[in-house]
């Protein structure tokens, strides 16, 4: 039986819905129309630089005749506050063709990903949430499970990935960016999980001009450095190429494409595959930017002098020059995709909340509560937009339903034609509701999809959401972040604490008030607490391999003797870990 608490928000008429339509999307009416019509104004007054090829069709097809290109990107570490809705970074010079794709798409308005990578990436890519698959760590208090350069698991074997599924419907997959969810054996990597090419990294985060791992789990003298592996320091660069196993070679990549800019690498490559495409097409573009890593800079980009003199800090000047690169990439790969004459479907989304706090550059969240690692809606609430040929409403719309990071798997197999035959998915197709919104019906409740998010549970810990409750268990402490003027710099950026929250997000969020202790809400506590610890007794998968602090010598003799070639550089490759297993089921 339905709980008493949460009785009528599955029957809440559509008017009621669209009268009271989410919190974001109206802030985003307000702060994005006069960036929007000075692009618009830009655009005609310069002409289409980049987004060349036929004329799209301005009405919403009835079906989609032929599979689709479906061309996913993922953006790290960029936050609420950061593309078209920005307070502070002028969407019309940071993300001017972003700000157009929202104008002319559909922004998923109530959006939600993960508070950190690799379980972002994890959920992505297997369509369950992260606690299933050995990926639910908590917060920085209790210690995060992030694929480093060195760390000794992944998604286990048997869990059917994104590019698995697409190519039964006969897609093309193509992997680029950053992989994150595993690498220490051969068969973790992307292209034995679905990607017939990649060009990309394994660990967390790079330099973005020198390629060199940024996280190493183990004793070093300087940063990126290993000073063990048969006695010699070495140090280890993070860079593949893969497309013919005939022709691989570890070093290529980095022997072809030191020194350029991942940024700008990865976009050449994600147009250079849509281009090259001979039928329907996934590709899989992880952005290293906006991650907060050396060299996030150190490129001649568009608007340089702008971006030298902005009246910001220094990280978030970095932050708008590298958000500027990435949009440039954004506008080529969407010539590419128009020049084509076939369908399309873009997806853009963050993979979790930004960093204020960086050392190099930082996202913001503002005025949502928090930042990346910690559970508040600043880490977990992201920026999205889908646009597509087979949609072109007259002005931006809004898709309000409540929606994650798993939902894309089953909503890009209905695209390609199938239907999901795992129970154990948590994947749900929001294909056919968003192209009704786009054809301007209405949606009839934010939750008639999706009700429930289960952003991370262990044995201590819990982040859920059950309709527009939220549930925080055993979480440290986050506040708020508004972006900084120039030499300004946050008073702290956290706080370990072991505190309980509940908020109600339909009407409060920003995480204002605490309902923990609220009586009104005690059935709303003891139903989410009861719940997150059913979770945690059914589905939570425990890792049993050790982490990779236990394990420096022998993975650093490994790395050393793979590429031993180069006396005072190595490659990131596998070194042999054990293998786990799940049995998978990718009947669609």
């Amino acid at each position: 039986m339905m709980k008493a608490w949460r009785q009528g928000y599955e029957a809440v008429a559509g008017s009621e819905v669209e009268k009271r339509r989410s919190w974001k999307a109206t802030r985003m009416v307000a702060t994005t129309t006069l960036a929007a019509v000075a692009v618009v104004i830009l655009w005609y007054a310069s002409g289409p630089k980049i987004m060349s090829g036929r004329r799209e069709a301005t009405t919403v097809s009835s079906s989609v005749s032929s599979k689709p290109n479906i061309v996913h990107i993922i953006f790290d570490d960029v936050g609420f506050n950061d593309l078209w809705e920005s307070s502070d970074l002028e969407p019309a010079r940071a993300v001017p063709n972003m700000t157009f794709l929202a104008t002319r798409g559909v922004v998923l308005s109530n959006y939600y990903g993960q508070s950190y990578c690799t379980p972002a990436r994890a959920a992505l890519l297997t369509g369950k949430f992260p606690h299933k698959l050995g990926f639910a760590g908590a917060d920085v208090r209790g210690g995060v499970t992030e694929v480093l350069a060195l760390d000794n698991y992944s998604i286990p074997l048997g869990h059917a990935l994104v590019p698995e599924v697409l190519k039964t419907k006969g897609y093309s997959t193509h992997g680029i960016g950053k992989w994150n969810v595993g690498h220490c054996n051969e068969a973790y990597l992307p292209w034995n999980r679905g990607f017939d090419t990649f060009l990309g990294y394994f660990s967390d985060g790079i330099d973005y001009v020198s390629h060199r791992a940024d996280s190493i789990a183990a004793p070093r003298s300087g940063k990126g450095y290993i000073p063990i592996g048969n006695g010699t320091e070495f140090e280890l660069l993070d860079l593949q190429f893969y497309e013919d196993p005939d022709e691989f070679e570890w070093t290529t990549a980095v022997e072809e494409h030191g020194g350029t800019y991942t940024s700008t690498l990865f976009a050449g490559e994600a147009a250079r595959r849509i281009r090259g495409a001979r039928g329907p097409a996934y590709v899989w573009l992880g952005y290293h930017g906006m991650h907060d890593n050396e060299g996030v800079a150190n490129f001649n980009g568009t608007d340089d002098a702008y971006w030298d003199a902005c009246n910001a800090s220094a990280t978030r000047c970095a932050f708008g020059k590298g958000l500027r690169e990435i949009d440039d990439g954004v506008g080529a790969i969407l010539g590419e995709l128009r020049g084509k004459n076939t369908d399309f479907v873009m997806v853009l989304h963050s993979d979790n909340g930004g960093y204020p706090c960086g050392a190099h550059c930082s996202g913001n969240n503002y005025p949502l509560r928090g930042l990346k690692f910690f559970d508040f809606e600043g880490a977990v609430r992201v920026p999205a937009l889908i646009y597509s040929n087979l949609f072109l409403p007259a002005s931006g719309t809004y898709y309000a339903g409540l929606m994650h990071h798993v939902d894309w798997l089953a909503t890009f197999a209905s695209i390609a034609g199938g239907v999901l035959g795992d129970d154990d998915f948590d994947s749900v197709d929001h294909w056919e509701e968003i192209r009704r919104v786009a054809r301007g019906e209405v949606l009839e409740s934010n939750y008639k999809l999706r009700s429930e998010i289960v952003f991370s549970v262990d044995s201590k810990h819990a982040s859920v959401r059950k309709y527009q409750y939220k549930l925080l268990l055993r979480r440290s402490y986050s506040g708020w972040y508004p972006p900084l003027e120039k030499n300004k710099s946050y008073d702290s950026c956290s706080a370990p604490s072991n505190d309980d929250y509940i908020f109600d997000l339909d009407n409060d969020p920003e995480e204002q008030e605490n309902l923990w202790d609220h009586p009104k809400y005690a059935n709303v506590k003891a139903d989410l607490v009861q719940w997150a610890q059913d979770l945690y007794a059914r589905e939570y998968f425990h890792l049993p391999l050790p982490r990779s602090d236990q394990l420096t010598s022998e993975i650093a003799d490994a790395i050393y003797a793979s590429t031993n070639n180069h006396s005072d550089w190595k490659v990131l490759v596998p070194w042999g870990c054990h293998l786990l297993y799940r049995e998978k089921n990718i009947d669609i």
